[in-house]
């Protein structure tokens, strides 16, 4: 793991949210890290279309079941950066998930979509 690697916040970021009465959902976790100098966003999610999929897989995942090539990593930083990050966490997460672009997670969304809190001192990044 790249020892310049540091995780500066962590938040919470919630998937296949429920209605009011029903508390269902994944909940997922958003890291803001920093590489020299370079501050980036990492969230954990799933790559998965849930419009068009059946409702067995689709509860299968909400009981935090995983399905080949559907847990994914997504990465906001600067487009410049995108290479190098992501072969710098994928390196950094133990379960070696791919890391991929989403466009509505970006630089700008991705504090709020994880309601981040500093996590004080800055540790080795654990994704």
């Amino acid at each position: 793991m790249p020892a310049r690697l540091r995780v500066l916040a962590k938040g919470k970021f919630r998937r296949f949210q429920g209605n009011c009465a029903n508390n269902s959902g994944v909940e997922f976790q958003v890291t803001e890290c920093e590489h020299k100098g370079r501050r980036f966003f990492v969230r954990e999610n799933f790559r998965y279309e849930t419009f068009t999929s059946n409702s067995g897989v689709r509860w299968g995942l909400q009981q935090g079941h995983t399905v080949s090539g559907v847990n994914v990593l997504e990465l906001a930083c600067k487009p410049e950066h995108f290479e190098e990050l992501s072969r710098i966490v994928h390196e950094a997460d133990q379960l070696k998930r791919p890391v991929v672009r989403n466009r509505k997670f970006t630089l700008r969304t991705a504090p709020l979509s994880g309601g981040l809190r500093n996590t004080g001192v800055p540790s080795s990044c654990d994704h």
